[in-house]
């Protein structure tokens, strides 16, 4: 096991633009990365990111990437999940059940980060280099639009079947998850906002 040092909080910067969405000021977005004390060359590592949203928007995290990223390892924080989804009988909702044997088409997003909000991030790497840096794939989201693309759960957490649906803005603001259903409009549109956050690995040579 990887014994993981203190972490560091580090800023982010802006790299490239959104299409649907916006980018979000970095001095808004802060990041905590906690690393391994000691990594071997060409051996899996992990790395512990979390995501501070500071800014008065939604940010809906994508993807990370990187020079060193395992990417068979790490799955984007979009797709499907265990189980099954439905829309309601009035056709103004979904209903996932978890408990179905069966997997969903890939709408779930699990990066999504409300104003003054977090989200961690497991990181695994292969590094062959001390230096690397990892871009965050996001689209910040002002709530009317983040209400109008995104369907949220009041219960997400339930074992039983949850309902996802359309909610006013006043009141997605005052849930606190990241796990949401996102519109085919967003799915079909990729974000293309990235942030960059280099680090540095104790790597022996």
């Amino acid at each position: 096991m990887v014994k993981l040092s203190a972490s560091v909080l580090v800023l982010a910067g802006v790299v490239a633009g959104c299409g649907m969405g916006h980018c979000i000021d970095p001095s808004k977005v802060t990041y905590r990365l906690t690393r391994p004390d000691e990594v071997e060359s060409g051996k899996r590592a992990t790395l512990v990111l979390e995501v501070k949203n500071r800014s008065d928007d939604f940010m809906l995290v994508e993807r990370v990437s990187g020079d060193q990223v395992d990417d068979a390892a790490n799955d984007s924080l979009i797709g499907p999940e265990y189980g099954s989804l439905d829309r309601s009988p009035d056709g103004t909702a979904w209903i996932y059940n978890p408990i179905a044997q069966s997997e969903t088409p890939g709408v779930f997003g699990s990066g999504l980060i409300a104003p003054g909000g977090a989200l961690q991030v497991n990181v695994d790497l292969v590094p062959t280099e001390p230096d690397g840096t990892l871009t965050i794939h996001y689209r910040g989201l002002y709530a009317d639009e983040a209400s109008r693309w995104l369907s949220f759960s009041k219960n997400p957490t339930a074992e039983a079947a949850q309902r996802f649906e359309k909610l006013p803005e006043d009141e997605i603001g005052e849930l606190d998850f990241n796990r949401v259903i996102l519109d085919q409009e967003l799915l079909d549109n990729p974000a293309d906002c990235t942030m960059e956050m280099p680090y540095r690995l104790n790597l022996p040579k």
